[in-house]
């Protein structure tokens, strides 16, 4: 097989690593391809062949989509930036930019994964893009801002704002609704999206005080939640803030709807007033 390179070519590609080694023609393709494949395929240690020579060895070929997922699942990592959930903790310095070779690389990946999307009409039941969603499930890979986010946490549409843990899928990208509704985008939210969006923020709390803004939050993830018809696992293991702004299990708490004797009362778990009546009224 052909030798392929053991070094990154820059710092700022993600590496499949190793030494120079040789490698299966399948594994390999032309450092040309290096920003949608470093992460997954080796790169041969020969700059160009012949055209013929790159028909033989297959190094013409799409570039098959579960290797674009890999590459594009290490591009976020590298360049992306966790999202925090209260702005106001983060240092008054502005997130570096993500480098104009990183963003064209993972546009690249998007037109490709369209490309393949379109290429398959719908009546066939092939999902071209199936092996990708599966390897970017739960992934940050949405570009949205300076941040990367996971599919899942995203919706073609949305009626109220509840960034940092849930996005609207933004404007440039919409033209792509199709390929990243079969990467795993939200036609719009669902009961179940606000429910998981309302544990990751208890996770991330763990167990501290909210500050005002993500009590805020908690409270309109949970009104969005109330419009649909949850099922009793996903209302028992719904999480609210409680009167103390810490997030506990729904089942725990009760609904204050007599604050002239809930001051007397011990023991007793209340509901924020920031989530609504008709949330801590649901059944």
């Amino acid at each position: 097989g052909p030798g392929a390179a053991g070094e990154p070519i820059l710092s700022e590609l993600p590496w499949k690593g190793g030494e120079c080694v040789v490698a299966a023609p399948d594994a390999v393709r032309l450092p040309g391809d290096e920003w949608l494949v470093s992460a997954g395929m080796h790169l041969c240690a020969v700059e160009e062949v012949s055209a013929s020579v790159a028909r033989f060895l297959g190094w013409d070929a799409p570039i098959p989509p579960e290797v674009l997922a890999v590459q594009l699942k290490e591009l976020a990592v590298m360049h992306g930036q966790a999202v925090p959930l209260n702005a106001l903790h983060e240092s008054t310095t502005e997130r570096p930019e993500i480098p104009d070779v990183a963003k064209n690389a993972v546009r690249e990946i998007y037109r490709r994964f369209a490309e393949l999307e379109a290429a398959e009409a719908p009546e066939s039941g092939h999902r071209p893009l199936h092996a990708a969603r599966h390897t970017l499930r739960g992934a940050p890979c949405v570009l949205v801002g300076r941040e990367f986010v996971a599919a899942e946490q995203v919706a073609v549409t949305t009626d109220v704002d509840c960034s940092p843990l849930l996005h609207a899928l933004p404007e440039d990208l919409l033209a792509d609704e199709t390929m990243f509704r079969a990467l795993g985008v939200r036609a719009e939210f669902d009961g179940a999206d606000y429910v998981l969006a309302l544990s990751r923020l208890a996770v991330a709390a763990g167990g501290a005080e909210l500050e005002e803004d993500q009590v805020s939050l908690a409270g309109k993830l949970a009104k969005e939640a109330a419009q649909f018809e949850l099922t009793q696992e996903a209302k028992r293991g719904m999480f609210l803030p409680n009167s103390s702004k810490k997030m506990v299990r729904a089942e725990d708490l009760v609904y204050d709807d007599a604050p002239w004797l809930s001051s007397s009362m011990n023991n007793v778990q209340f509901l924020s007033a920031e989530v609504s009546n008709e949330v801590g009224a649901a059944p």
